[in-house]
């Protein structure tokens, strides 16, 4: 499957992109600064768009964004400084797959992936029963 990605909060996405890009499963990377709107936006647009947000962005900011978000599959990445209190609360949101501190790399996004698949399997296993 072919998916679509949002970056929220990277204030400089370069390298990010540059892993992300060279992943088969990304098909559009857009970088929105820290455009919370746009972002929920783009990401409402299509349940299957990923998301990955910095956490260097300020935690009120990464709420704001994570309650604009319709429900769907756990298909957001928190990525940045270990915080675990963050990291378990974007779990907790039922929003986040995962929390990768430091920035990932080629294994990293690779058990990403596989951890986003799981959740979106079991998110349409549940939608098929209802």
């Amino acid at each position: 499957m072919k998916y679509a990605i949002v970056l929220l909060g990277f204030e400089d996405s370069t390298a990010l992109n540059a892993v992300f890009s060279e992943r088969p499963e990304i098909s559009t990377i857009t970088d929105c600064g820290c455009d919370i709107e746009r972002a929920a936006g783009l990401v409402n647009q299509c349940l299957s768009t990923l998301f990955a947000v910095s956490t260097e962005l300020p935690r009120r900011e990464i709420e704001r964004f994570t309650s604009q978000l319709l429900p769907a599959w756990r298909r957001g990445v928190l990525i940045g400084t270990r915080d675990d209190e963050l990291a378990a609360w974007g779990i907790n949101t039922l929003q986040y797959a995962a929390y990768l501190a430091p920035a990932p790399d080629r294994a990293h996004l690779s058990a990403m992936f596989r951890h986003l698949d799981y959740w979106r399997d079991h998110w349409l296993d549940a939608a098929d029963r209802a």
